[in-house]
C-alpha cells in the first residue's frame, strides 16, 4: 500500500500491524519525482481526499513497475485523480500480471490535464473490460 500524507501515513503505521501488509510512505506517479500533498478548500477536513501536485521536497513518487513484483491479481487505486500517472508507472506489471483494475473516478483528473476518458480509453487500449460500475468505483477485468 501506499500513502503519500504524512498524517494518513501515521494513522497507517498505527492501524495497519499485520506483517503481510508492505507499506511505503510515497505517492504514485509514472516518472521519478517528488509530490506534495494538499485538499482543497472544499474537503481540508476530508482526509480520504488528499491529493497530490508536483513540488519539489514533499514525498518520492514510486513507479508500481519498480517493484518487480512477481505477481499481481488486483490494483486498486483510489489516488484522487492521478489514475492515469499511476497506471502509467504500472504499464509493464499490468502486461505481465494481467491483474483485475479498480479506479475511484470522481473528475479530479482534471486538476492534472487528464479526463476520465483519457483513463478509460488508456485501460481499454490494454485489452481490458469494463466490469462493473460501484457508486464512483469503475472495475476493468483483462
Amino acid at each position: 500500500t501506499f500513502e503519500p500524507d504524512p498524517e494518513n501515513w501515521e494513522c497507517l503505521q498505527r492501524n495497519v500491524t499485520a506483517s503481510n501488509v508492505i507499506a511505503h510512505h510515497a505517492a504514485l506517479g509514472d516518472k521519478m519525482g517528488t509530490m506534495e500533498t494538499f485538499r482543497t478548500d472544499r474537503e481540508a477536513t476530508n482526509y480520504g481526499a488528499t491529493m497530490v501536485r508536483p513540488a519539489s521536497g514533499g514525498v518520492d513518487v514510486m513507479l508500481i513497475d519498480d517493484l518487480r513484483l512477481d505477481g499481481v491479481d488486483c490494483l486498486m487505486l483510489d489516488v484522487e485523480g492521478y489514475e492515469l500517472p499511476a497506471l502509467r508507472g504500472a504499464e509493464q506489471t499490468i502486461a505481465r500480471c494481467r491483474p483485475v483494475i479498480s479506479v475511484e473516478i470522481k473528475g479530479l483528473g482534471v486538476h492534472h490535464g487528464f479526463t476520465n476518458s483519457m483513463l478509460n480509453d488508456w485501460i481499454l487500449a490494454r485489452g481490458y473490460t469494463l466490469a462493473e460500475k460501484v457508486g464512483r468505483d469503475i472495475i476493468y477485468t483483462p
